[in-house]
């Protein structure tokens, strides 16, 4: 796990690229499904907002994860590279992941200090 998580970070920094991460769907539905619960969170934590056009944050989350999968699937398959199909979702998701990991402090804060309402 912690070999994976290296290699997400390594593709942060622009060091290693996503054919670097192993083909399959265990780490790409681990991904899914940890990147639907935290936007899920951070949907949540900014309900009070006054104007919600996705309804509420289960379906936000799931239109945000669906719109990049649909697209990055069929750019690929324009570009006929679909063979990577799997480590560049898993890429994109865990990448995803660790950048709205970072965010919930950052958006704590927003909301602490009464800059999101």
């Amino acid at each position: 796990m912690l070999k994976v998580l290296d290699t997400i970070l390594s593709i942060i920094l622009l060091r290693k690229g996503p054919q670097e991460l192993p083909t399959g769907w265990l780490w790409l539905v681990l991904f899914l499904i940890a990147g639907y619960y935290l936007n899920l969170f951070q949907y949540q934590q900014i309900a009070s907002l006054t104007v919600e056009p996705l309804g509420d944050g289960n379906t936000a989350a799931l239109i945000d994860i669906l719109i990049q999968l649909f697209t990055v699937s069929v750019v690929l398959m324009l570009a006929k590279r679909q063979a990577r199909l799997l480590q560049t979702l898993t890429a994109l998701m865990g990448t995803g992941f660790l950048f709205s990991i970072m965010l919930v402090p950052i958006l704590q804060y927003l909301l602490a200090v009464g800059l999101v309402k």
